[in-house]
């Protein structure tokens, strides 16, 4: 009787045993799920590190106060990066509170690091560089990411020929967008499109000179030097840059608030810190913007570059092309999504 009774013990724990790993199994489920779901809600667009490439891009994100446009570029661009260090300037926790919970995101506000002295962007992309290096190390590429720079090309195929040329930096075509008083009707009615729909006029210098070329990558290795000035895009000696120049669409009227700028056209919030030493000449505007007046929201809707001699062409991005002679090759195109 006794071992009868032992027999149907071991049974019942068995049984027992094998319930808990089954609901505990279920649990788990349950709670991966969940996560996921959240996550997904969380951090919508994330797209970080989800295709495989031989050599790492990491972006180095300098943001403030940028409004919705984060959340947007976030979404097209962060296929092309591993991963992305944020170095956040906004007054507001709105940046903070959208990155808290990716992954492959490494957020860092300025109030953090007490030995800025000047504000620059070549102090504040000095310290991004650490940043990176101390997170991945050397032989790995930076790219110098804006919140209101959306790729044409893309950046890993960028470094592809980079690393096949031995170039160690590379400079980009940036086609400044502008609203357009074509526009104007299609935003007064749609004010919360984004703002790659709204506006598609870009200005560049024409067939011969091609456009502004602004500095954005650079492969990482040891005894890079940087300047404290502003202006100061990447470290001082690079050695051979790419003779090709990939190209962004540059959106650099996306919020068309008057309250984000000043009569004169100069931007409230962007580059307002740097102090007096930061410019390494004296005489130097101060701050950034659009540099023309404007006093109302039709004033942001232009069909020539006020003040600029320099952009006389106006081009239309149309089925997502872009001038012909500011196209380095349908090979540097992105067209496959990423892998899930």
């Amino acid at each position: 009787m006794q071992n009868s009774r032992s027999r149907w013990r071991r049974r019942h724990l068995s049984r027992l045993l094998y319930l808990f790993c089954i609901l505990s199994s279920f649990q788990y489920m349950i709670r991966t799920q969940y996560r996921k779901l959240t996550y997904r809600g969380v951090c919508p667009g994330n797209k970080l590190n989800c295709k495989p490439h031989a050599m790492k891009n990491i972006g180095l994100l300098l943001t403030k106060d940028d409004g919705d446009i984060l959340k947007l570029w976030f979404s097209a661009n962060s296929r092309y990066f591993n991963a992305l260090v944020v170095l956040d300037g906004s007054n507001s926790g709105a940046a903070r509170d959208f990155f808290s919970s990716c992954r492959s995101v490494y957020y860092y506000h300025e109030s953090t690091f007490s030995n800025l002295a000047y504000h620059s962007d070549g102090e504040l992309r000095e310290l991004g560089h650490k940043l990176v290096t101390d997170i991945f190390g050397y032989g790995v590429w930076i790219t110098m990411a804006h919140t209101d720079e959306f790729y044409y090309h893309s950046p890993f195929k960028v470094i592809d020929s980079a690393t096949t040329d031995r170039a160690d930096f590379v400079r980009w075509q940036a086609l400044h967008v502008l609203p357009h008083p074509s526009e104007y009707s299609y935003y007064l009615k749609h004010k919360s499109r984004p703002v790659t729909e709204l506006f598609r006029h870009y200005y560049h210098f024409g067939p011969k000179k091609g456009a502004f070329l602004e500095s954005r990558m650079f492969l990482n290795q040891p005894g890079l030097k940087w300047g404290k000035n502003q202006g100061a895009l990447l470290p001082s000696n690079m050695k051979k840059e790419l003779k090709l120049h990939p190209a962004y669409l540059h959106y650099k009227v996306h919020n068309l608030s008057l309250s984000a700028y000043t009569p004169q056209g100069i931007h409230k919030q962007h580059w307002n810190e740097v102090s007096d030493n930061g410019y390494s000449n004296p005489n130097s505007k101060r701050g950034v913007g659009i540099r023309w007046n404007v006093t109302r929201t039709r004033d942001f809707f232009v069909d020539h570059w006020p003040g600029s001699s320099k952009y006389n062409y106006c081009s239309i991005f149309l089925n997502d092309s872009i001038e012909q002679y500011l196209d380095i090759g349908s090979k540097f195109k992105d067209i496959s999504g990423c892998v899930s």
